[in-house]
């Protein structure tokens, strides 16, 4: 009978003990309210345009434990209101935040069919609770933006059909060049001196009929006149 009672007793004190670790992680987040607002702002430190509809993550941690996790997104003015967000009641350690955020934008051009990438990220980790109102906006160090840029190549790969002949022109059609054997060097260098002497002839020609000759009369009276 003895035996009977220590096997109760064991049983009793095990039931207590599972009960107990149930219990424990309740206890320990009762010692939290959800009662913070968190004001994120995001605003690109190089252009200094808010950076709108991007995907805003909080993560609460208690001890090293999380126990609470919010999503929000930026408006037009790159803000994103957070609410209901857990801090402590004095009960048990310091609830910190951890804030990320995150964008990411795809255009792709018309015209020339490139592919353009933009990518914003920003966080801010271990942020204390000691508030019911919060407010985070990202300095100019905890912001990374990236861009990229892919573009389709200019003309297809070559292919074994045309190998190295891809642009070159190709010959007009009908453009024969004339025979090298119609002129020869000796019929070209004998035409230059022919048009050179009947231009002389020509010339002396012309003078002979453009200059008046002296009439008789006029010169039998010059030789009268001394006597």
């Amino acid at each position: 009978m003895i035996l009977r009672y220590r096997r109760l007793g064991l049983l009793a004190a095990g039931s207590l003990a599972v009960v107990a670790g149930v219990l424990a992680p309740a206890a320990a987040f009762a010692a939290v309210a959800n009662e913070t607002t968190l004001t994120v702002t995001f605003v690109d430190a190089a252009t200094l345009l808010s950076v709108d509809r991007a995907a805003v993550h909080v993560t609460a941690r208690q001890d090293g434990a999380v126990i609470a996790e919010v999503d929000g997104e930026t408006d037009a003015a790159g803000i994103s209101v957070l609410i209901n967000l857990p801090h402590e009641t004095g009960e048990g350690g310091v609830v910190t935040l951890d804030v990320t955020a995150h964008k990411e934008t795809t255009f792709t051009d018309a015209d020339t069919g490139c592919v353009l990438d933009d990518t914003w990220d920003a966080s801010r980790l271990g942020v204390p609770v000691d508030d019911v109102a919060l407010a985070v906006a990202f300095t100019a160090d905890e912001q990374q933006t990236a861009s990229s840029i892919q573009c389709p190549p200019d003309q297809p790969a070559p292919t074994g059909e045309v190998g190295g002949a891809v642009g070159t022109p190709a010959p007009r059609p009908h453009a024969t060049l004339p025979p090298t054997d119609m002129v020869s060097p000796s019929s070209t260098g004998s035409i230059g001196p022919a048009v050179v002497i009947s231009g002389l002839v020509v010339l002396a020609a012309a003078l002979l009929v453009v200059v008046p000759r002296p009439r008789r009369a006029a010169v039998r009276a010059e030789r009268r006149q001394p006597r």
